[in-house]
């Protein structure tokens, strides 16, 4: 939504109305996480909400957003989402920040069933109402990927239904697109349990209509969306371009988001910032956010807020 603000020089500017419905927070002296120190630089280093902040470009309020598990060391899931909860109730809400919504955090579903007992012990340690999902990270080139379809793997997220938590499918399809299918086979055989589909699926975004990788990753867009237990996240895309640095160009990213609005609709897409993971190619949150709005500021007004806030208020229970 767009709310008018009163600048200085008596002008109205209009505020776009954000959940951000996937973002990354980590503190290394808090908790461990591997990739961040391969990764080098800034990535090494804390990434917290002052730096976030200051990538939001001025015509966007931020009303939200959606804190995801940062790719942790497995033994560390329950000490991320202690200190990120605990991070949530320190910062609260400052201007122009509405605070950290909820948490998608991580949880060993490839345990199948037993998932549930760290599920009741992370209960334990945070105020469970904040937790809105769990993420399972499944874009590791280096996982079989047939996975998320074995009984093992199924059994564990369809427990989720019991907690009442969704679960965030980030898979690699630009890279590693045999990790596709499996995943629309979870989809179908957990119909109890919300699933939300990051970045796109992650699609090959430098190809074009008819290429062959453009048109697999479509098809199973198409496939997936079928079901209605799923959302998809328009997050991500401008790190999955060919090229080694830079951004996608406005034309590669709407031929990837008109499939997304296709197969999904409008009621079943949000828009997600994937900071500080955006920057891995030498970009920033500001020029993805700006993409984004230039892509769809001819949508209609209702359509907007959809994307932008309203269907991640509805997904995340916020």
């Amino acid at each position: 939504m767009l709310h008018n603000n009163n600048v200085p020089n008596g002008k109205t500017v209009a505020k776009r109305k954000m959940i951000d419905s996937h973002v990354h927070y980590w503190n290394p002296d808090r908790v461990q996480i591997p990739w961040i120190y391969k990764a080098g630089g800034k990535f090494a280093q804390a990434r917290l909400i002052p730096e976030y902040m200051q990538q939001i470009p001025d015509d966007i309020e931020v009303e939200g957003v959606i804190f995801v598990e940062a790719d942790v060391e497995p033994t560390q899931g329950l000490v991320e989402a202690k200190w990120i909860h605990e991070y949530a109730k320190q910062v609260g809400t400052i201007a122009g920040f509405g605070g950290i919504s909820g948490l998608v955090v991580y949880a060993p579903v490839n345990q199948g069933k037993h998932v549930a007992n760290y599920l009741d012990l992370l209960k334990s340690i945070v105020d469970f109402q904040h937790v809105k999902g769990i993420r399972f990270l499944l874009e590791d080139p280096s996982r079989d990927p047939t996975i998320p379809a074995s009984e093992t793997f199924i059994d564990g997220v369809q427990t989720l239904a019991d907690y009442g938590l969704s679960f965030d499918i980030n898979i690699n399809c630009h890279d590693c697109p045999e990790q596709f299918p499996p995943v629309v086979e979870l989809v179908k055989r957990c119909p109890d349990v919300q699933f939300i589909l990051d970045h796109m699926g992650k699609p090959p975004i430098s190809a074009t209509p008819g290429d062959k990788r453009f048109e697999f990753w479509k098809t199973h867009i198409d496939a997936i969306a079928r079901y209605p237990n799923i959302v998809c996240k328009v997050s991500g895309a401008i790190t999955e371009v060919d090229e080694p640095h830079g951004l996608p160009t406005s034309a590669q990213v709407k031929q990837c988001l008109d499939v997304v609005v296709e197969a999904f609709g409008h009621d079943r897409i949000m828009a997600g910032g994937d900071w500080p993971v955006v920057e891995r190619k030498g970009s920033e949150l500001k020029s993805w956010l700006g993409l984004l709005e230039e892509i769809t500021s001819q949508w209609s007004q209702a359509n907007q807020e959809k994307l932008w806030a309203e269907n991640a208020k509805k997904m995340y229970r916020i």
